[in-house]
């Protein structure tokens, strides 16, 4: 299967630059309904073609539903393993981010509801949001995603039980105004409380 949404890059969201996601395999396809992709956290993957300028800053801000919880399931990673990667850790609801160095889990998720998530990788000064909540600022190291995946870790495993409603990366450190901006507007077209 091949996944392109809003080639555009208007608003609500496009994936890597509106390049396509890939899963060549039928039973690894994500289900697809009402423009959401739900990933079964048994083998569902998908990914894009290798991006050489998917490179630190990037940001990447998700519209999704974390379906289950299981210990180091993946939503998404690049495209090798913990180059962008945000990965249920620690205790139920927790996600961490890591981009070669685990960053601080942030529990603002909960399981069940559908939440915005935002994902800086920025070496240092790293960190991971949900809505409108506190930016969670930890080191989340210095790999760089060169292309994104979906459902599972970029080696592919860790397969996690989530549903996607959008997905941008932004090959940038977007500042918090142009975030609250971004989650305000996805929040509006996705009916999500913020």
């Amino acid at each position: 299967a091949t996944v392109t949404i809003n080639t555009s890059g208007a608003l609500p969201a496009h994936i890597g630059k509106a390049r396509d996601l890939l899963q060549g395999t039928g039973t690894n396809q994500p289900a697809y309904s009402a423009g959401a992709l739900s990933y079964d956290g048994t083998d569902n993957f998908m990914e894009s073609n290798a991006v050489a300028s998917m490179v630190q800053p990037l940001t990447r801000i998700s519209v999704l539903t974390q379906d289950s919880w299981t210990l180091n399931d993946y939503l998404y990673d690049g495209r090798a393993a913990n180059s962008g990667a945000l990965y249920q850790s620690a205790t139920t609801p927790d996600l961490v981010g890591n981009a070669g160095t685990a960053m601080t889990a942030n529990g603002d998720a909960p399981v069940g509801t559908k939440v915005i998530v935002v994902s800086q990788f920025n070496g240092g000064s790293s960190f991971t949001r949900v809505n409108n909540n506190a930016n969670v600022a930890s080191a989340g190291g210095a790999a760089n995603m060169l292309g994104v995946s979906q459902g599972a870790s970029g080696t592919p495993g860790g397969y996690g039980d989530v549903t996607f409603y959008e997905d941008l990366s932004c090959e940038s450190a977007l500042t918090d105004a142009q975030i609250d901006s971004v989650v305000s507007a996805l929040a509006s077209l996705n009916s999500v409380t913020l």
